[in-house]
Parts: C-alpha cells; sequence; structure tokens
C-alpha cells in the first residue's frame, strides 16, 4: 500500500491518482504495519516455523479503489488516470528513477500486469494483515495535514 504514498500530492492537487495498472484490475497489497506484524510474528515463532508465507491486505484493490480512499480521506474528488505504456519510462525518470532503473520497473509492472490479466493462480489462502487500503490512506492524510 506505500507504493501509493507518491500518489497524495497528486490527489491533493490534481484530484488525480497516476497508475501504469488499468484502473479496475484489483491487486495484492499489504500495509507496511502488517508486513511488520507478520515478520514479528515469525521472529517468536520456532525455527521450524520458517518458510515461504504470503501477505496480503483484508482484500485485493484497484488504483480507482486507490482513488476513492484518496477521495473519501481528502473529501474532495480524486480519480485514477492510467498512464499509457509507452509514457511509463519518461514518467519514471521524471520521478527520479536512473534509466537502468525505469527500465526495470517498467518491466514489473508489466510483468504484473500480465501476471494478473493472465489469471495467475495466487495463493488461494495468504495470511491477511487487517489494515484497510481506506485506513491506510486516511492515516497518511492525516499525518500529511500535520506538517
Amino acid at each position: 500500500m506505500s507504493n501509493w504514498d507518491i500518489s497524495l500530492p497528486t490527489a491533493q492537487k490534481e484530484g488525480k491518482v497516476h497508475t501504469f495498472f488499468p484502473p479496475d484490475l484489483k491487486l495484492p497489497m499489504a500495509a507496511p504495519g502488517d508486513l511488520g506484524r507478520m515478520a514479528a510474528k515469525l521472529l517468536m515463532e520456532p525455527i521450524g516455523e520458517t518458510g515461504l508465507y504470503y501477505v496480503e491486505g483484508p482484500k485485493r484493490y484497484s488504483s480507482a479503489d486507490v482513488a476513492a480512499a484518496f477521495e473519501s480521506a481528502l473529501g474532495r474528488p480524486v480519480k485514477a488516470v492510467q498512464t499509457p505504456h509507452e509514457q511509463w519510462n519518461t514518467a519514471l525518470k521524471a520521478a527520479g528513477f536512473s534509466s537502468e532503473g525505469a527500465d526495470s520497473m517498467a518491466a514489473m509492472t508489466a510483468i504484473t500486469i500480465e501476471m494478473i490479466e493472465g489469471k495467475l493462480e495466487l495463493p488461494s489462502a495468504p495470511e491477511r494483515g487487517a489494515t484497510s487500503l481506506e485506513s491506510y490512506i486516511s492515516a497518511i492524510v492525516a499525518e500529511s495535514s500535520k506538517n
């Protein structure tokens, strides 16, 4: 979920959440605190309990859901706006990525979309964090108003 923190300024100023994903594509997301709680739990378990754990938030969310969460938290209209694929590298470089970093991020995003749209079989019973997207976004909006 913290990948959306960078969208706060444009949600506030422009009423937009820029996304490379189709706005209605549901993705697994987890709040950093939920990941930390899972890590802490595993650190307290016997060594035999180590392994691979798949963690998600309470449900999957789309970019449109992110925009709706910002809209609710900000009390103003916010829309998810998809950046066309051919503009990804330019947008990433404008955001401060190196050429190599922009290439890598664009490739990772394209693969993610292909996997999700291709009906990749994600784990059916992930460890579920308790933090909803709405509460996460509300918290970062509230924190920004303190500054």
